[in-house]
């Protein structure tokens, strides 16, 4: 099972720095991103943060070079995980509805 551990959140002036280890990551590796708390004002910026944080989550847990169907998986599933941490490390419930909404369709 694929776990990922929020290592550092908090609000820095207006941004929100978010920082979390994917479970398919080597020893050391930290995935750090930023939004501002402006963006989670509106629906389009909703709509904005999430896209962002899923495409960081994605290209984290990318596979390199050819890769396995099992490693295709490995990297979804890892991906998944850490959009949902980033999701709940922000602490916002309409992003939080608009990312539950996004994954039960």
């Amino acid at each position: 099972m694929l776990n990922v551990k929020t290592i550092a959140t908090g609000f820095i002036a207006t941004s929100l720095f978010i920082a979390a280890i994917p479970a398919s990551a080597s020893v050391g590796t930290t995935v750090e991103t930023r939004i501002t708390a402006a963006q989670l004002q509106t629906q389009q910026g909703i709509v904005t943060v999430y896209e962002h944080l899923k495409n960081v989550a994605t290209e984290s847990c990318k596979a390199n070079g050819v890769a396995s169907l099992a490693d295709k998986r490995t990297a979804a599933n890892c991906a998944d995980n850490l959009l949902e941490e980033f999701i709940e490390s922000v602490g916002d419930q309409n992003l939080s509805q608009f990312y539950i909404s996004r994954k039960n369709a």
